[in-house]
């Protein structure tokens, strides 16, 4: 009689009292996965792409507009260096020599000016900040030897 009460309590203990197993969670599948982590690979090389791009354009619309105010400043002074040399054949003595000592500098710094705006034409972004500072000392340089 003792083994037939057990056999119940025996039975209600191995099926936890009516209660089943919490179901176990599913999985995506690998496939899944792996697409998941490409597309957002891709997004995110989208993205890096998409900021490239804009500072690349940003770095050549700042290049091209200050080409174009050094370009536009260059005849007015080439026009000085024309009047000192006009000034230096007119100057007798000290004068002469000085003024065209001056002329022979203003057209060296000229030059190299011209020099140092080519090279912007082949500056990258990362050389901009070095090229644009050169161009300006050599612009600086002339506007000094032409006073």
């Amino acid at each position: 009689m003792k083994r037939l009460l057990w056999a119940p309590c025996f039975a209600i203990a191995l099926t936890g009292c009516g209660e089943s197993a919490p179901p176990k969670p599913k999985m995506p599948s690998t496939d899944k996965v792996v697409g998941a982590v490409k597309d957002v690979a891709n997004k995110a090389a989208d993205a890096a792409k998409t900021v490239a791009d804009e500072a690349k354009k940003k770095f050549e619309s700042a290049r091209e507009t200050f080409t174009k105010e050094v370009n536009a400043n260059m005849p007015a002074a080439e026009k000085k260096i024309a009047e000192l040399k006009t000034k230096a054949a007119a100057a007798t003595g000290d004068a002469k020599a000085k003024l065209e000592a001056q002329a022979k500098s203003c057209d060296e710094k000229l030059k190299t000016l011209r020099d140092k705006l080519s090279g912007l034409a082949a500056g990258t972004p990362e050389t901009w900040d070095a090229l644009k500072k050169a161009v300006s000392d050599a612009w600086d340089d002339l506007k000094k030897a032409m006073e």
